[in-house]
């Protein structure tokens, strides 16, 4: 057996997302939609530019990591109508997740039930919340306990203890 520190981004805010979701979107509410919605094209179409080139014309220290994936994420965001739009943009690699599989659908989730999320104060905790009800149990969890299984291991996750999630 294993412990395993999953959940533990989830469930304190470990991720880029949680800090540039909300910083993003905080600032990018302020536009007028139309405005908001032309500079996510116009950040849209700089896709394919050579960005690795340019990065390293840079100084070290200004130097992005994944930069035309994350202007994409940012492009995106601005386009959206809202913060929660985009959440999944920030944790998914596909636009259509079911694309990859010939026939396949995507099941239902709190995607598609967004009312559920009205009740919870901000952008980051409506974040939070995908997180610990979608992306954990559909994502990580599955595979880190597919891939322990298959080894016969079994991995445990502490941070996921319903008391310590109650109090954080």
């Amino acid at each position: 057996m294993i412990l395993s520190g999953d959940g533990g981004d989830e469930l304190f805010a470990g991720y880029n997302r949680h800090v540039m979701g909300p910083t993003v979107w905080s600032r990018a509410s302020r536009l007028p939609d139309g405005v908001r919605h032309a500079l996510g094209a116009g950040l849209g179409k700089l896709k394919g530019l050579d960005w690795q080139r340019l990065m390293k014309m840079l100084p070290k220290k200004a130097r992005v990591s994944d930069l035309e994936l994350k202007l994409e994420k940012v492009a995106n965001a601005l386009k959206a109508n809202k913060g929660t739009d985009s959440y999944r943009d920030f944790v998914s690699h596909w636009k259509e997740p079911e694309s990859p599989a010939l026939g396949a659908r995507e099941p239902q989730t709190l995607f598609d039930t967004p009312e559920k999320l009205l009740a919870l104060p901000g952008l980051r905790e409506q974040m939070l919340y995908l997180d610990m009800m979608t992306y954990l149990p559909d994502d990580i969890l599955t595979k880190v306990d597919r891939a322990s299984m298959g080894v016969s291991l079994e991995a445990r996750v502490p941070l996921l203890d319903h008391r310590l999630v109650e109090f954080v």
